[in-house]
């Protein structure tokens, strides 16, 4: 199901900049992103650093890696805001509920 109201802002197609979703980005907000994506790569040369040392939890190391992707998604995605499909899905859910389309949960 699509909206005409998000259609019109994010468009069906990718921005000029080529992401699907996202609205096209002004200079400054690019400009963060990228020094985020710069300190992603240094905390990644810091764990690479770790993750040679002999002694370290393979395990724990994995949890690390896989937070510190979620947290740098996460930084990027709190600065570009796209366009969120599971929004528009828990609001249509939320419209049938109301009517007594679909059951309460």
């Amino acid at each position: 199901m699509t909206d005409p109201q998000t259609d019109l802002q994010y468009g069906p197609n990718p921005t000029s900049q080529g992401i699907r979703g996202y609205q096209n980005l002004p200079g400054d907000k690019v400009d963060v992103i990228n020094g985020v994506k710069l300190a992603e790569e240094d905390l990644a040369a810091v764990w690479g650093r770790v993750e040679r040392l002999a002694y370290t939890d393979p395990r724990w190391l994995a949890i690390a890696r896989t937070h510190f992707q979620e947290g740098f998604s996460a930084l990027v995605r709190s600065i570009a805001q796209p366009a969120d499909p599971f929004a528009r899905a828990f609001a249509d859910n939320q419209q049938d509920e109301a009517e007594g389309t679909i059951p309460r949960r």
